[in-house]
């Protein structure tokens, strides 16, 4: 067996066409230089589920069926009507660094989503330094690399910031320049750590580049309906400037390592945020498969007006109500794990779920809809031999909706949740997705059952999102070049079992995903034979 080294960097969310575009037009040279000398391919994600879905199938090389995570800020507890947010000792399957780890390899692993300390892994972890969502505590090993890495370059500028939507131009800027500037900082402490030590895998995980999605898109995207041309010969385009930083961080990555193998993960594309999530209640309720609320007394009345909807509109309606720069204070003088329990409780207080045949459960883009199930759910209505009939009611009406101001379909498609994600995990996750039409944003459905049903505006200040495809890109000895041959898309979770397939290690028999060998050259497979473990 040859010393076969990887070195993985995820760029969260990087959306392939952008890098394809780009690329093309010479912004990002050193992408392209990956590209040519290696594989380029898309990779399907299971963003459908929500993006919290994603890093844990890339980490665990199994589906969300397995893994069991989803919409992890607010997702739906089995067992209960309640939401709580999800951490990253919730997740079904242990990384599969792990399993380097027990067959003697040393690992680097830096800020990677959804993930946690593991114990018995020799080398480096480090969780929290710059994340965009906070699945553990702040915490390294060693204990002092994490102290060590913010006395030299200081905390991640967005650490612990609440995700206000900025007001004025200059906000707007100081934003840009702090995900701009904390890409170019995470590429010195990588840098650091790939100097410390010849690691056998080393992986990180740009943060930069998902707040980056979120918040700029209309700013970078001239078709958006929020795109301000006065705004933008100012602000310029901030998601290519912060792909460029991370095009100059390949080169200085590659410099450091031209011998080993390379692997770049986006574990999900990100695009205008044109969901229309915010119709499932009156979809729903249309359907009568949602009562409307009953309020009994003057003072559950009085209540209703200062607590959220528990509905899609309900984070919105708790920073109105407490405001996002209050919101960030509190959150500096309360222990996180109280705010995150009781938010979540304030956040689904008054809804009526246990009341309804099927109901609106907090998700991400998609349309997220749980079946009230008898013997599943505390107080189920539907029993299981009417399962299928309920979700083919959804189904029919959702298909049958037009989108009024295109005339087109407002719904490419409509995902049962567990025949295609199964796996024992699956518990908390949706029954129902619907994946509305990409491209044009949706202020008014119709159809012939339901008539005309408008809603105002989307509920979310964020103006991109995930969309279906990130993209892996191989380099190095034992990666084709792209030249060579025609390859097909993979899934996340085919990353995993690839990268052990590379290190030729054996690999677990639960795995989902399978290794990606029409992507390897022919002399490394002839070399290579990798078992399979129970």
């Amino acid at each position: 067996m040859t010393n076969q080294r990887v070195i993985s960097i995820g760029f969260e969310a990087m959306e392939p066409e952008l890098v394809e575009k780009w690329m093309a037009e010479g912004h990002l040279p050193h992408f392209k230089k990956l590209r040519d000398q290696g594989t380029f391919r898309k990779m399907r994600s299971p963003a459908e589920v929500s993006s919290g879905a994603t890093w844990s199938s890339i980490n665990c090389g199994v589906t969300p069926g397995k893994h069991g995570m989803g919409f992890c800020h607010r997702q739906f507890k089995n067992g209960s009507y309640d939401v709580r947010k999800k951490r990253a000792d919730e997740v079904g399957r242990l990384p599969f660094w792990v399993d380097l780890a027990k067959q003697g390899k040393r690992v680097c692993i830096m800020d990677v989503p959804e993930t946690r300390i593991y114990e018995n892994v020799e080398g480096v972890q480090i969780v929290g330094w710059g994340l965009e969502y906070q699945a553990w505590d702040k915490v390294s090993v060693p204990a002092e690399i994490m102290s060590d890495i913010e006395l030299k370059y200081g905390a991640h500028p967005l650490h612990g910031w609440y995700q206000e939507k900025p007001e004025t131009t200059e906000e707007w800027q100081q934003i840009i320049n702090n995900v701009v500037s904390a890409t170019y900082t995470r590429t010195k402490i990588i840098k650091d750590l790939l100097q410390k030590e010849s690691w056998d895998f080393f992986l990180v995980a740009y943060a930069e580049t998902h707040f980056a999605g979120h918040l700029f898109w209309h700013i970078s995207d001239p078709e958006h309906p929020e795109y301000d041309p006065e705004i933008a010969k100012i602000l310029g385009n901030p998601i290519l400037e912060n792909y460029k930083a991370c095009d100059q961080a390949l080169k200085e990555i590659m410099e450091l390592e031209p011998h080993a193998n390379i692997v770049i993960i986006s574990n999900t594309g990100m695009g205008p945020n044109y969901s229309a999530r915010h119709f499932i209640g009156p979809i729903l309720s249309r359907l009568n498969l949602t009562p409307e609320k009953k309020t009994k007394s003057i003072f559950r009345k009085g209540l209703e007006k200062v607590l959220p909807a528990a509905d899609v509109y309900a984070v919105e309606n708790f920073e109105k109500l407490i405001g996002p720069k209050n919101i960030t204070r509190i959150k500096n003088f309360i222990p996180e794990k109280f705010w995150d329990k009781w938010s979540r409780k304030f956040l689904n207080a008054g809804n009526n779920w246990k009341d309804s045949i099927a109901f609106d459960i907090p998700g991400d883009n998609t349309g997220t809809i749980r079946v009230n199930l008898k013997d599943r759910e505390p107080a189920g209505k539907v029993d299981p031999s009417d399962y299928d009939s309920i979700i083919d009611k959804i189904e029919e009406a959702c298909m049958d909706l037009i989108n009024k101001d295109t005339g087109e379909k407002a719904v490419r498609e409509v995902v049962r949740v567990r025949k295609k994600y199964e796996g024992p995990n699956n518990i908390d996750l949706p029954d129902v997705l619907i994946k509305w039409t990409e491209g044009k944003p949706i202020y008014r459905l119709y159809s012939e059952r339901f008539g005309l049903i408008e809603k105002d505006h989307l509920p979310d200040k964020r103006t991109g999102a995930h969309r279906d495809f990130g993209f892996f890109i191989g380099c190095g000895k034992d990666f084709l070049s792209c030249s060579t041959k025609n390859l097909e898309q993979m899934y996340n979770w085919d990353v995993a079992p690839t990268i052990m397939h590379l290190m030729e290690l054996p690999q677990s028999s639960d795995y989902d995903g399978n290794p990606q060998l029409d992507m390897i050259n022919d002399s490394f497979k002839s070399e290579t034979k990798v078992e399979v473990t129970s």
